[in-house]
């Protein structure tokens, strides 16, 4: 087995991650392109590194769509699983 073979296969179908942040708004739109329904979303606030709860919606496979109960500013990140 070739070494860069296993490592192709590995990135191509294990734990790809997206990271991203917005600000100033209760609707936090992001695309990470991972093509999957399957995965993890956690979210923390920009500034105190705190984690934020919030409602997380998969609205395409390559798109989540998060809601805030006020305005926040997040770095969101995504984990695809499988």
């Amino acid at each position: 087995l070739d070494i860069s073979a296993l490592a192709a296969y590995v990135n191509a179908n294990t734990g790809r991650q997206f990271v991203g942040t917005t600000s100033g708004v209760t609707t936090h739109t992001f695309n990470h392109s991972l093509n999957s329904f399957n995965v993890i979303v956690q979210l923390f606030d920009t500034s105190t590194k705190e984690t934020v709860y919030a409602s997380v919606d998969r609205t395409t496979v390559n798109q989540v769509v998060v809601t805030t109960a006020a305005s926040a500013s997040l770095t969101c990140l995504i984990d695809k699983i499988g």
